[in-house]
């Protein structure tokens, strides 16, 4: 799940949708999410360690991008996770009822919707229905009519230079036990990832 986490987040992140302050969904909104598409997904295979990442982020894309009811439906987390209507969670929330185009309920505090003032969620909707849509043409039965020279994964998350540049300058601050890596290994990285996530995308095929 961690590399699925990590893949999502940075594409939210190059689209400027990962800001509360400016409507967009906050990291613990996010994982939230994640949480709860692994707790009721249908395939119990799902939830193997050797899940098909590929296949795994084409469904988170496509269940949040196109059939989740954000107007009507809420995600719950304790007790396993479950769906819940949402008018009638909102009721007992301590925003007063205040509407609201996203509703996660707190695992720590069910009285608190942590997506509440994430007032541009339909933009993030529409960013991972055209993620799906995007990768969906590159790994499905018109795949044949897309260039194939191209990352798959890299037709929706660039990692540039800036990326790796600011990754290096956290690391050198906040990290005293790691070992600070130079560029190319970082790069290097990146590029492994890239190849394994584009061999996962090619098993779609397959499966």
């Amino acid at each position: 799940m961690e590399k699925l986490i990590l893949v999502i987040k940075h594409f939210v992140l190059q689209r400027d949708l990962n800001e509360v302050f400016t409507g967009g969904i906050s990291s613990y909104s996010l994982l939230l999410m994640i949480v709860s598409f692994f707790q009721l997904h249908p395939r119990v295979e799902a939830k193997s360690p050797n899940a098909n990442l590929g296949v795994l982020l084409l469904e988170f894309f496509q269940f949040f991008g196109q059939l989740f009811n954000y107007n009507c439906v809420a995600l719950k987390i304790r007790d396993g996770g479950s769906y819940a209507v949402k008018s009638e969670l909102m009721k007992n929330m301590d925003n007063n009822y205040r509407p609201s185009l996203l509703c996660i309920e707190d695992p720590l505090d069910p009285k608190n919707n942590v997506s509440k003032n994430s007032y541009a969620v339909f933009k993030v909707k529409n960013s991972f229905d055209y993620a799906y849509d995007i990768l969906l043409r590159a790994v499905g039965p018109l795949s044949s009519t897309v260039d194939q020279t191209k990352s798959i994964l890299g037709r929706i998350i660039r990692v540039t230079d800036e990326v790796i540049d600011y990754r290096d300058h956290i690391v050198r601050r906040y990290s005293s036990r790691k070992k600070i890596q130079h560029k190319h290994q970082t790069r290097d990285y990146d590029n492994k990832f890239f190849v394994s996530f584009n061999l996962l995308f090619k098993l779609y095929l397959l499966t």
